[in-house]
């Protein structure tokens, strides 16, 4: 199984295990799968990038990029935090077997208050335990892995929580 394939599964599965009420997902599905026509940064300032500052952390990265999924207009914008095989993988998947920007909303706000606990930081990589809190106030715990690419961070591979 991919990745992306993975990805999907999981954000699927913890969709099913914590069912919304309509109004939290949204009273109608318009799921739109595939890319999105990428929006011009200078259309979109106040919205995070995937640019990475030269003196940005591991965990200042990871706190960009949850606050880039929430504000996204579309994939792009996401997929521009993703390492460049996992963006490929999943644009190699399927229409059908890949997740798209409304699911990754709906996960990301289910739970807040996320905080990184511990980072640990190699050359090439880094680690970060993470805290945050669900919508029923049950404190979680979960990783993420990043790497260095192209002088920047990015988000390896999906979080897991538990």
């Amino acid at each position: 199984m991919t990745r992306i394939a993975a990805t999907t599964l999981m954000i699927a599965s913890c969709l099913a295990a914590r069912p919304a009420t309509p109004a939290a997902c949204g009273a109608t599905r318009n799921v739109h799968h595939g890319l999105q026509r990428p929006t011009a940064a200078a259309e979109q300032p106040d919205r995070p990038t995937a640019a990475t500052p030269a003196t940005e952390t591991p965990s200042d990265f990871y706190l960009r990029y949850r606050a880039a999924v929430l504000s996204a207009t579309s994939l792009d914008e996401v997929l521009a935090f993703w390492q460049a095989k996992a963006v490929d993988e999943f644009k190699q998947a399927p229409p059908d077997q890949r997740v798209d920007l409304a699911a990754m909303k709906r996960m990301y706000t289910r739970m807040v208050d996320v905080k990184v606990t511990e980072e640990t930081a190699g050359a090439s990589g880094a680690t970060l335990k993470l805290a945050g809190t669900t919508s029923d106030q049950k404190t979680m715990t979960g990783t993420v892995y990043l790497v260095k690419e192209g002088g920047g961070w990015k988000v390896f591979g999906p979080e897991t929580w538990q």
